[in-house]
Parts: C-alpha cells; structure tokens; sequence
C-alpha cells in the first residue's frame, strides 16, 4: 500500500518476480523490496495507472522470460526512468545505449533485479517527493477495502451481508455521493476558517 500501486498489479509482480527471480534473488524479502521499488520507480516517474500497470505487467513479463528487451525496455525508459537510469549505471552506460543491450540479450534477469535493489536509495527519495493524487487515494481505498472484505469473510462468513450492503449502495449512490459532498461541506466550513 505504501507504493500507491493496486494490490492487484502489485500482487501479480510480486508473483512474477517469485517465478523469474527465484534463482537470482538471495531472500524472498530481496523480492519484496524489489516489487516495493518497481511500483514506487514507476510512480515517481510521472507514469498514470494505466501505465505503472501495464509497465509493471510488461516488466514482470520481461523477467520472467530472463531478459529485458523490445516493448518492456520501452515502457521501463517512457515510464520508469528511474529504473533505466539504474539499469544502464549498473552496465556503466547511458540509458540510450539500453536498446543496443537488450537487442543483444544482455540485459538479464539477474543483472536487471540487481540493478534495481542497487538503485533503491534513489527509488526512494524520488519517491518520497511525489505527490499523492486523487486516483492514488482511491487505489489505496480499494485496497484496503479488499483486503477488509477478505478478512471479513474468512473471520465471520458475512460476506452476504456485506454484499448486500455493497448492492444498496450501489443502488443509490447518487443520494450517497450527495450526502457525503453535503458533509464534507458542513465539516469544512467549520473547521477551515478556524485554520485561517
């Protein structure tokens, strides 16, 4: 959640990374920390939703398959350029020379996970200087909400009834949308002019 990236995106790295790193990675937290660095790489680097997802897709893809090459070295230096910086500090060249080394195939799976872990310092920083944004806020709501309703229903079977109360909802949500906007304006007037 930390990374802003959808716990669905994030999972299906996490899992890709697993399979493709297995043999390359000391630790399963060195695999976490990566998948922790990759969101946060993309998101740094200016990349939308749809993009961090289908970079983090693309990436996962590349690794799994044991090199970084053709549309997954594109997306990772269009949206992670923190990542392509990494990538080519880690073979001592510039990121335009990146292209040249996954045509040859050397940019590998060991060599790629290594320069991203390498490249974690500055993956952070980065990071830490972004804005959260509005989409950002729902993505972490979703999560959070998944992860609730599942631990919802292995504790206390009431996933129907939390189902129900989704569906009237759902229902109604012009009259919910309403009566939130109307709250949060009674909530604002009355504290905002106590900041000022």
């Amino acid at each position: 959640k930390e990374a802003r990236a959808s716990l669905e995106d994030y999972v299906d790295l996490y899992s890709r990374l697993i399979r493709s790193a297995s043999g390359v990675a000391k630790t399963e937290a060195d695999i976490a920390k990566a998948t922790s660095l990759v969101s946060k790489a993309f998101k740094a680097g200016g990349a939308s939703a749809s993009e961090q997802a289908s970079g983090i897709l693309q990436l996962g893809q590349a690794l799994g398959s044991g090199v970084l090459q053709g549309d997954e070295l594109r997306s990772i230096r269009e949206n992670a350029p923190i990542l392509a910086k990494a990538i080519a500090d880690a073979f001592n060249v510039p990121i335009a020379a990146l292209k040249s080394l996954g045509e040859q195939g050397k940019l590998t799976s060991a060599k790629v996970f290594d320069a991203i872990l390498k490249a974690a310092p500055d993956i952070e920083r980065q990071f830490k200087a972004t804005i959260t944004t509005i989409g950002d806020s729902f993505t972490r709501l979703h999560n959070e909400f998944t992860a609730y309703v599942g631990n919802l229903a292995q504790s206390s079977g009431a996933t129907a009834a939390f189902r129900a109360i989704i569906d009237g909802l759902a229902g109604n949500i012009g009259d919910v949308s309403k009566a939130a906007a109307a709250a949060a304006a009674v909530i604002l007037s009355r504290y905002i002019p106590a900041m000022i």
